[in-house]
């Protein structure tokens, strides 16, 4: 067997290097910047709650051990799996970009 990574390839903003003021923007329109909340994501204890399921297809994802323990962990806690915990926080997620997307489109 190889001994090849099976990292995928770093993105840009991946390898970035820092400026020496780490807060310059540069020739970012800061007229443009949106500030997101602290409350941007769902708490975990709203993961859990059972909704009708949307249409579903398998996927396979890497993630990281300290993330998949956080997951497991609360998962735990609260009796639930934590593989649903993740779908619905990405199913939250996604659901603030439709969100926004039809504000846009009323406007």
């Amino acid at each position: 067997m190889s001994n090849t990574r099976l990292d995928p390839p770093r993105q840009v903003w991946e390898t970035a290097r820092y400026e020496d003021d780490p807060f310059d923007l540069g020739g970012i329109d800061i007229t443009q910047l949106k500030i997101v909340s602290k409350d941007f994501l769902p708490r975990p204890e709203s993961l859990v709650l059972k909704i009708s399921k949307p249409a579903q297809r398998k996927v396979t994802i890497v993630l990281d051990d300290f993330t998949i323990q956080a997951f497991k962990g609360k998962a735990q806690e609260l009796g639930s799996s934590y593989q649903a915990m993740m779908r619905q926080l990405l199913y939250e997620y996604a659901r603030t970009f439709e969100t926004e997307r039809e504000k846009e489109l009323v406007c």
